[in-house]
């Protein structure tokens, strides 16, 4: 049996009936009855085994019908479900589960592809892969990027294919925070409160604490977990002659107007994350807006509590468009095509821009669309876009992550990486496959002293603690295992404190060169210096405070 991410995968495997909401409507009593109404008029859900009233967990409110078909919830005194089965609609029942409940051992082997994809504790794929695992004899699951650096991205995995292992170690399949207690990294934030409501008239304190998941994987996790039943096998294991693999960091300056424009936006964004609330809330809007106002400081849009950003001319090439251009023509002069990677190909697209840059300095381009092409129809397309000429290729990494080999595009040109380790690790091999004959070349362009500089280079750390967990250990790699942090917070880390104590992400990847873990292009490049130290702190635990007033930060907060 062969299950995989795909739409012929665990996609078919995993559907089952509709559901619809099940209760019962009761009126309820008046808490101080008028004469002659013991009962209200208006009828209100209620559990149909125990006859509780159903409330919503956080308000304390009564439910409403709606509120039960919008989400699948449980009575909270008999444990109840509070759905079944919607009869209305296609009758239909899960192949996963009909193979778990009546065909448990006829099947010798369970193969699941891309098992990275189907991590997640409560989706529908990965409890596919679940009962299937559990009803064939051995499992062989298979992925090019085993985890993102949290330990939690092996535990569902773990306890899918080998719960034996699991329960050996008393851990429970809901006990995924001790597990990460025990193979990752926990952050225990304790904030107290010296003054304030209820402090008044007493001399005590309030202390609240927060743990929190952090990226990083114990070695422990491969000796125990992962030694005894798993091969890591790369390409240069199973493929002879194959070509050198180069991969650099292109870091450019911005023009003075670009960098006091974004300043400006930065300041902005800077001063609306001083209010908490307001950074929790609004935190992946902002780091969005600042990874991608220099690559298009025009056509901007609203943004929530800061407006519009400047607008800057539209006709102009900018810096970075200028490189990646210089880059395409000399790939060309030596008879090689490329692909051009961009993160931002909806609200803020930038491949229609890059199409016709490309298209004034006569470079045929081509723009591979989610919408555009179909997944299974995107080899042949590619194949199409070569025989009639295409020099350039541009598209999103997400939609040829996996199952495509770029033999054709010797040169990949990451215009922007986003922050998402599984797709970069994945879309920059495309080309380096069996076949290719050609050196492959890998090109990251960013920004200098901008939040894309920050990215490139904690993207970088991420790929090295990868890498480590795989059997490619080293003391920077076990380090960067244990130290890491999340994306999200650490770009909002350095949107607060500024990015000048990060290491340049040229500098990171020329370090992991000289280490031996990559092979240097062909010609030098630009360099930036760095200081030398970056103090960071949690953004869920006192961004506002320290922003605001740094002296004030608690110790044990501090990294």
């Amino acid at each position: 049996m062969q299950v995989g991410s795909s739409k012929s995968g665990t996609r078919s495997f995993k559907l089952g009936y509709r559901r619809k909401a099940a209760y019962w409507l009761r009126r309820r009593p008046h808490k101080e009855p008028p004469k002659g109404r013991e009962f209200d008029f208006n009828t209100y859900p209620a559990c149909p085994r125990c006859g509780e009233f159903l409330i919503d967990k956080k308000t304390r409110s009564p439910l409403h019908p709606e509120d039960l078909e919008a989400k699948a919830r449980f009575c909270e005194k008999c444990g109840e479900a509070l759905w079944e089965a919607d009869r209305t609609g296609v009758r239909r029942y899960p192949p996963a589960e009909y193979v778990k409940r009546h065909l448990k051992g006829a099947f010798s082997l369970l193969v699941a592809d891309e098992v990275h994809e189907l991590k997640g504790g409560e989706t529908a794929q990965g409890n596919a892969l679940g009962m299937l695992a559990s009803a064939c004899r051995k499992s062989l699951c298979l992925t090019g990027t085993l985890v993102g650096g949290y330990a939690e991205h092996l535990f569902y995995i773990l306890y899918r294919i080998n719960p034996g292992g699991m329960l050996s170690e008393n851990l429970k399949y809901n006990q995924v925070q001790q597990f990460v207690a025990r193979y990752g990294t926990l952050e225990y934030i304790r904030k107290t409160a010296l003054s304030g409501p209820g402090l008044v008239y007493s001399r005590g304190s309030k202390r609240r604490e927060y743990v929190k998941h952090r990226p990083g994987i114990s070695p422990l996790a491969f000796a125990r977990h992962l030694l005894g039943c798993t091969v890591f096998v790369e390409l240069p294991d199973v493929a002879d002659h194959l070509p050198a693999f180069a991969e650099d960091v292109c870091a450019v300056a911005m023009t003075s107007e670009q960098a006091e424009a974004y300043k400006d936006l930065e300041g902005k964004l800077k001063a609306a994350m001083k209010d908490r609330a307001k950074a929790i809330r609004l935190m992946g809007t902002y780091l969005t807006a600042l990874l991608s106002y220099p690559d298009r400081p025009f056509d901007t849009h609203e943004l929530p509590e800061v407006g519009r950003p400047k607008e800057l001319p539209k006709g102009l090439v900018y810096p970075k468009e200028q490189a990646l251009i210089e880059f395409v023509k000399g790939e060309l002069a030596a008879d090689r095509r490329t692909w051009i990677f961009a993160t931002f190909t909806n609200r803020l697209d930038v491949t229609a821009r890059l199409r016709e840059l490309l298209k004034k300095n006569g470079i045929k381009a081509a723009i591979l669309a989610q919408d555009t092409v179909d997944m299974h129809d995107r080899e042949a397309w590619i194949a199409d876009q070569v025989k009639a000429g295409a020099q350039v290729v541009i598209s999103n990494p997400e939609l040829v992550k996996t199952g495509l080999d770029l033999i054709a595009f010797p040169s990949l040109a990451f215009f922007q990486t986003g922050y998402n380790t599984f797709t970069l690790m994945q879309a920059s091999r495309r080309s380096w496959r069996i076949g290719q004959e050609e050196i492959v070349k890998v090109r990251y362009f960013h920004y200098q002293h901008v939040l894309q500089e920050a990215a490139l280079r904690l993207m970088g750390a991420k790929v090295r603690a990868s890498q480590a967990l795989q059997g490619k250990f080293s003391a920077e790699g076990l380090v960067a295992l244990t130290q890491g942090e999340d994306m999200m917070t650490a770009l909002a880390k350095a949107l607060v404190n500024g990015i000048e104590g990060v290491e340049s992400a040229e500098k990171y990847w020329r370090s992991e060169r000289q280490a031996g873990r990559l092979t240097a292009a062909p010609e030098p490049l630009p360099s930036v210096q760095p200081e030398e130290a970056w103090i960071t702190l949690d953004l869920f635990s006192g961004l506002a405070d320290f922003a605001a007033a740094p002296e004030q930060l608690p110790l044990e907060l501090a990294i």
